[in-house]
């Protein structure tokens, strides 16, 4: 079951940025910490912590990144270690 919860806005050629992402389950298929999280992502912990807690909700990149990450939880580190 993906994390991604709606379609979200058209960005051409058949592709949309999701809409709404269940951030929490995107982290739990990494296997990581909040923390540990954050880091990859490259934003501050308290992020997360409000993204997870429908305080704030993803914007632009990171909702792709996040799109990204739902359907490849290594995506980062693998990119990262090449």
């Amino acid at each position: 079951m993906l994390a991604l919860t709606d379609d979200g806005p058209s960005i051409g050629d058949g592709l949309t940025i999701p809409d709404a992402i269940d951030v929490a389950a995107v982290r739990k298929k990494t296997g990581l910490s909040q923390a540990a999280f954050a880091r990859r992502l490259g934003v501050h912990p308290n992020t997360v912590r409000n993204w997870e807690q429908g305080r704030r909700n993803p914007q632009g990149p990171a909702r792709i990144l996040l799109a990204l990450l739902d359907r490849k939880p290594t995506i980062v580190d693998d990119t990262l270690r090449m």
